[in-house]
């Protein structure tokens, strides 16, 4: 339901920024999901996981820090 107002968010943000910055920042929803997965679902939480979270934040971080 949510997807197309997502979209057109991405499009506004796209036409906005550069690409550079707003692709990494659409990979923090993979990070989110995981995180709702682990609380709401019941998934397990592996190191692979935490891993993965950990460089997806930390490269959104860094692009954050450079701006």
């Amino acid at each position: 339901m949510l997807a197309p107002v997502a979209y057109v968010m991405v499009l506004f943000a796209l036409t906005t920024s550069q690409v550079s910055y707003i692709g990494p920042s659409r990979e923090i929803g993979i990070v989110l999901g995981a995180i709702l997965g682990v609380f709401f679902l019941g998934e397990g939480l592996g190191g692979s996981r935490i891993g993965g979270a950990l460089l997806v934040l930390g490269g959104v971080l860094t692009l954050g820090i450079a701006t």
